[in-house]
């Protein structure tokens, strides 16, 4: 996930929570973590597709994703360790949430803490629409391994 809270494609629009309009930085960071949580499931489901279908290279595409957003959600922990805030035992001592086995299931529990995907939604925070591509417009990060070993 980037740091604007969204996967959304280049050229749609999203709500980015951590904008939240009345809220402290650190309030808006705890809603960081969720979000992390709920984004390992998608990669979760894909890893289970692939398996299913007997296709490891796929299977292996998801856990390495699914790994960036286990770093995610631990940067976001730090985070909010560094900005005071309680954030308990570390949560490293079991296995990934797999709370959402459904697609449409992680949307929804996306959806409730405000991530719009080209819909502004009732939460609070300010809606923007995506510039298009960040890269060709001269603003992203290029990503250096663009092809899977």
């Amino acid at each position: 996930m980037s740091d604007t809270g969204s996967h959304a494609s280049p050229g749609s629009a999203g709500r980015y929570p951590r904008e939240n309009e009345g809220r402290s930085l650190a309030a808006t960071r705890e809603r960081r973590a969720p979000i992390e949580t709920i984004e390992i499931s998608p990669y979760l489901i894909g890893v289970s597709a692939y398996a299913r279908l007997g296709e490891d290279f796929g299977a292996r595409l998801c856990a390495e994703a699914m790994g960036t957003e286990a770093v995610h959600r631990a940067l976001v922990r730090f985070a909010q360790g560094e900005l005071g805030n309680q954030i308990g035992p570390p949560n490293d001592v079991g296995f990934e949430n797999f709370d959402y086995p459904t697609v449409s299931a992680v949307r929804q529990a996306l959806e409730t803490l405000g991530i719009g995907y080209g819909v502004q939604t009732s939460q609070p925070g300010r809606f923007y629409e995506y510039p298009g591509d960040p890269i060709a417009n001269g603003i992203g990060t290029p990503v250096n391994h663009t092809q899977p070993r």
